[in-house]
């Protein structure tokens, strides 16, 4: 259930109970009583490298023109980078380089 929300983006997500619809803001969402803090980036991946023993690696850098949405984007996060592993070869093979991927941020308030 959401308690209060400017929405810009609409997602939705299953939990235990059934589904339920999380309207985004960029800023503060409020989820079954859950404070979070809400922040989107989007990112063009830079290179995915196999290594031995099945670990591939996944680069990736915000995006800077392309389209309008992509230099939106880069007016609030002009740069940065994210490197990260993974033995999942299924998750791998999400990431081709030259794509486009959407990274979301999601801070919840501890009890």
């Amino acid at each position: 259930m959401i308690i209060r929300t400017r929405a810009l983006r609409v997602f939705s997500f299953v939990f235990s109970d059934g589904p339920v619809s999380l309207l985004e803001t960029g800023l503060f969402v409020f989820l079954k009583g859950i404070e979070m803090l809400a922040v989107r980036a989007k990112f063009k991946v830079v290179s995915v490298t196999a290594h031995e023993g099945g670990v591939s690696s996944v680069k990736l850098q915000p995006v800077t023109n392309g389209s309008d949405e992509n230099k939106e984007f880069f007016k609030y996060t002009p740069y940065g980078s994210i490197e990260m592993g993974t033995i999942n070869t299924s998750a791998a093979s999400r990431f081709v380089p030259g794509g486009e991927v959407y990274v979301d941020f999601t801070t919840i308030k501890k009890e």
